[in-house]
């Protein structure tokens, strides 16, 4: 069966595409910014509160303490990130949550079990024995490990509407897109880059008054930022020749951004075994972008078979946008002062 008749007709949208597309890179970026601060430090916690080893609970406890806050920017980012993919990839993403329903709705009863969690630890952390500590640390980082999953299925399964017609076989709602061979190294390239975001988190900190858990955080940042060229590298030979090909010179604008996410990480690299915190923080979050940039046009190069945004039917909506803008812009200062009072409020 052609893949082309499997997919829907999309939805006209009310602007220009690149809007939305503009829109959307850089709420993806720092929701993946807070992803990684939440699901890295939630690991990092996780192996400072093993009940056998070297146990720091001075390291653990002012992590569990912020999770609630990571867990609510991330959901709120992501929401953002969610809502204006959907209104470029609507008609594939839309299809390939329906084929893995049972999953994707499961998806939320995990994350509410991390939250729940999550605020156990913070309101309850002194009180709680080691071992409740690590058994909740350890419920909290399997359920979110497993959202990731879950997600990495869905937007892979997204980009491939060839894989679609399996659901003939099966169609209770349980497809996972288990046959990819970027599956895994996709998925890990995500959590190892939290860990080095976590880390690099914790060292920002607790520079001034606690440098021994700096350090320490560097120490994570450094190690997990290392491990990515090869789970990067990985990741790279498992995509199709012809995508990859389009990063080796096939694509001048995608090579390019390719070469300058390697130069982010390997600075980032540099800078981290060297102990400079400001500078591993500017290529971390360069490289962040970059990669950003990087999925995106690997998403183009995956679709262009079927799908180009380019192909979307416009039918122009301007209040709807200005409106949209106007609360964008009053949303970013509110929580922006918010963030300072909490700044102002929380212990160090």
């Amino acid at each position: 069966m052609d893949p082309k008749l499997l997919i829907p007709s999309p939805d006209a949208i009310p602007a220009a595409w690149a809007w939305f597309k503009v829109i959307l890179i850089p709420c993806f970026a720092v929701h993946l910014l807070f992803m990684n601060a939440l699901l890295g430090n939630a690991i990092i916690a996780w192996a400072n509160a093993l009940p056998f080893g070297n146990r720091n609970t001075e390291m653990a406890g002012p992590i569990c303490r912020k999770m609630p806050l990571y867990m609510a920017f991330t959901i709120n980012f992501g929401v953002a990130a969610l809502l204006f993919m959907q209104v470029l990839y609507g008609h594939l993403f839309y299809t390939s949550s329906v084929l893995m329903a049972v999953w994707w709705l499961a998806a939320l009863a995990l994350v509410l079990t991390a939250y729940a969690a999550a605020y156990w630890l913070d309101f309850q952390f002194d009180a709680l024995h080691h071992s409740m500590r690590w058994g909740l640390l350890t419920l909290m980082v399997a359920c979110l490990l497993l959202v990731g999953f879950v997600f990495v299925n869905n937007l892979t399964m997204m980009m491939d509407p060839s894989s679609w017609q399996r659901y003939f076989d099966n169609p209770g709602g349980t497809l996972w897109h288990g046959d990819d061979p970027t599956l895994i190294p996709r998925y890990m390239h995500f959590v190892v880059a939290s860990v080095a975001v976590g880390g690099l988190l914790l060292a920002v900190l607790h520079r001034t008054r606690h440098p021994e858990k700096a350090a320490q955080g560097l120490r994570w940042f450094t190690a997990a930022t290392a491990a990515q060229y090869i789970i990067g590298g990985w990741f790279f030979l498992s995509l199709p020749q012809d995508i990859r090909l389009t990063f080796m010179g096939g694509d001048q604008v995608a090579t390019v951004l390719l070469a300058v996410s390697m130069l982010g990480v390997l600075l980032a690299l540099i800078f981290g075994i060297r102990q400079m915190l400001w500078p591993a923080v500017w290529s971390t979050g360069f490289t962040v972008v970059g990669m950003v940039l990087v999925r995106d046009a690997v998403r183009a190069a995956y679709l262009a078979p079927y799908f180009s945004v380019a192909d979307l039917p416009v039918r122009p909506q301007t209040s709807p946008m200005v409106v949209f803008g106007l609360f964008i812009v009053l949303g970013g200062v509110v929580l922006g002062y918010l963030l300072k009072v909490w700044k102002g409020a929380a212990p160090q």
